[in-house]
């Protein structure tokens, strides 16, 4: 007889206070359906303007369901998403989760309880913001909810509905089989007692989601949607930090990795009454401030401190304070410390601070990779310990590691070939970077067989349309980019780059209009957003608009400090009729942005020195960029004409 999940109701018949208690901790109210949700929020002040000009509201309509919404600058509605989930005990914040195409998201709007005033969510707050875009997977629910089923090909999209919060199963492992034993008048220990473990199981079963580090690698053929809370936590993951005193960041979720710096801990670790978790925290329920004192005079005797040290020893010795990755939230800092004492933080080299007694290659190496995706660096170092891996290298997650760094070291050859074995795995990220790949190093038609699987194996991807639209349009079939253009602006009608790209396909039908209007819209709705605008001034340009009108979609660009270098060069290029002196300093600031040397660089700095009366500046851009070039025609037929002159 398959047992159903055990619930809390199904808990509280036998332990009805500590499941009433738990359910007024952070823990027991962790994650929940709307309708669970009581309002706690301002729904009177539930807009923000973002960076970029857009603005978000968050609002309750008539018939009571919660809603997100996305505005233009002018106030008119760009997307919607329905909230369906409200993550975080509303103590500190309260986050939103809704649905799109299947995929469960983080909305863009945060509510900061103690600020009492709506934010924009983590992750959220820059240009290159994803737009109702971020993925919830299971490694992010992993905290903060039981665990539920996901597609290991889709990792934000479940196969049931979330569970609802965090229960007794992720401390005392599955209760189905207790459940039915007690119901049957029998006795059952399959049950995990956490006070029966070690101190330092103990301690790893609180880590497991207080421990965050700066990468979190499972072992191989383990899943972030299911485990048993018996398992010791390095067979399964691995957490991975600097280990020196401060070195580790002050997280929200940090709190394991600062308690291991405390000298408390680390001297109490061979004693008989070692420093854990629950000294302090008494995870059935809210723990009074007098417990937390007494887990400190356990140990120190309160004379010793003197008769200034009266009040609370954590008020001083574990202080508030802002974290480094949740903005308007003041918490716990579990680094116990004497006040004015610890100076700097030391940055110590990132190691396994939980992982398994023997060094794990491929966690590592997935650790470092993980590290790098998300500080940047230099992939050789990285792509050095590939070698140490042995046959271990072929496993579909280190493959995709491999793709992404070879990528960024300019081998596209070899990262096609490790996104091919990555993407053999079906994960759909995969084959669509796999497909982006072949594209990098021309192999188009091999790339158009991956994005049409893709699309016919996933219809509702509109990254895999948009990407199979850009290589038909690359290759010249511009009726069938149109169709998949199509399809993929009805899934991502807000993504401005998708958008853009339509409008350019309209543009080489022939339908004029059609496409510049294309390109506006893509400008409306992702005004953030560089190649949309650069696309749509050059069009303008080309289809001989106005300059005035080219110019202030670039110069707009520029003012919101749209990370896109090629704005620069239109902007000079929209100078030379009009301003041919400030070419130069456009160039300037072209290359400071990131720009690459290019010859239409110097192209542009020769007409801009040559108009503005500079003939030696001008002739000297032209022996640049020959030198530099010297197999681009256009250069050295400048230069042969220029003679001395330097003028075109």
């Amino acid at each position: 007889m398959k047992l159903a999940p055990v619930t809390l109701d199904a808990c509280a018949d036998c332990h009805p206070d500590a499941v009433e208690s738990f359910l007024k901790t952070g823990m027991g109210r962790s994650l929940y359906r709307v309708k669970d949700a009581a309002i706690v929020e301002d729904y009177g002040h539930a807009q923000v303007v973002h960076a970029s000009g857009l603005s978000y509201r968050a609002f309750i309509d008539a018939e009571g369901r919660w809603w997100q919404s996305e505005l233009d600058r002018d106030g008119q509605e760009i997307q919607r998403v329905e909230v369906t989930h409200v993550i975080g005990s509303g103590h500190h914040t309260r986050s939103y989760l809704g649905v799109v195409h299947g995929r469960l998201i983080q909305l863009p709007l945060t509510w900061y309880a103690r600020r009492r005033r709506w934010d924009m969510s983590p992750g959220y707050e820059g240009l290159d913001q994803l737009r109702f875009d971020r993925p919830v997977k299971a490694d992010c629910l992993y905290c903060h909810n039981d665990l539920t089923p996901v597609d290991p090909r889709r990792p934000a999209h479940y196969t049931a509905p979330l569970a609802d919060g965090i229960t007794c199963a992720r401390c005392h492992g599955d209760g189905r089989r207790h459940v039915a034993a007690r119901l049957a008048g029998a006795e059952d220990d399959s049950l995990l007692r956490p006070q029966t473990l070690s101190p330092e199981g103990q301690l790893q079963l609180c880590q497991r989601c207080h421990l965050q580090g700066a990468a979190r690698v499972l072992a191989e053929g383990a899943r972030w949607d299911a485990e048993d809370p018996r398992t010791p936590l390095p067979a399964r993951l691995s957490i991975y930090g600097p280990r020196s005193r401060g070195g580790v960041a002050f997280g929200i979720a940090g709190h394991g990795a600062r308690l291991a710096q405390s000298r408390c801990f680390t001297a109490s670790a061979a004693t008989q009454r070692p420093l854990v978790c629950t000294t302090c925290h008494d995870p059935h329920g809210p723990t009074p401030a007098e417990a937390h004192q007494q887990a400190c005079l356990s140990c120190h005797e309160v004379e010793v401190c003197g008769e200034a040290h009266r009040g609370p020893c954590a008020g001083c010795h574990m202080p508030k304070g802002p974290t480094s990755d949740i903005p308007h939230v003041e918490f716990t800092d579990h680094l116990i410390q004497r006040p004015g004492r610890l100076g700097p933080p030391r940055q110590g080299p990132i190691v396994a601070l939980v992982g398994p007694a023997t060094p794990e290659p491929v966690r590592d190496f997935l650790a470092q990779a993980e590290i790098w995706r998300s500080e940047g660096g230099e992939p050789g170092q990285i792509l050095a310990l590939a070698a140490s891996l042995g046959e271990q290298v072929k496993a579909p997650r280190v493959q995709a590691a491999l793709g992404a760094l070879r990528q960024a070291a300019g081998d596209g050859a070899g990262a096609a070939e490790a996104w091919a074995q990555a993407a053999a795995s079906g994960v759909v990220s995969w084959r669509l970077a796999y497909g982006q790949a072949l594209t990098e190093v021309g192999r188009l038609a091999e790339a158009r067989q991956v994005f049409e699987g893709l699309v016919r194996d996933h219809p509702d991807e509109g990254h895999g349309w948009s990407n199979l639209a850009n290589l038909l349009q690359r290759q010249g079939d511009l009726q069938a980019a149109a169709r998949a253009y199509d399809k993929a602006v009805s899934l991502r009608p807000a993504d401005g780059a998708i958008v853009s790209n339509q409008g350019i396909n309209l543009v080489a039908r022939g339908q004029q209009a059609a496409g510049l209007a294309a390109l506006r819209e893509a400008v409306r709705v992702e005004p953030a957003a560089g190649p949309p605008r650069y696309n749509l001034a050059m069009q303008i340009l080309i289809s001989g608009g106005p300059a005035e009108e080219a110019q202030g979609v670039v110069a707009e660009g520029l003012k919101l400090g749209v990370d896109f270098p090629p704005l620069w060069l239109l902007q000079g290029q929209i100078h030379l009729t009009r301003a041919p002196g400030e070419v130069a300093a456009d160039v300037d600031r072209y290359l400071a942005a990131g720009g690459r040397p290019q010859p239409e660089m110097y192209l542009l700095l020769w007409q801009g020195a040559a108009r503005a009366g500079q003939p030696e500046a001008a002739r000297a851009a032209l022996e640049a960029g020959a030198a530099r070039f010297p197999s681009d025609q256009r250069l050295s037929e400048a230069l042969r004409r220029a003679g001395g002159r330097g003028g075109p």
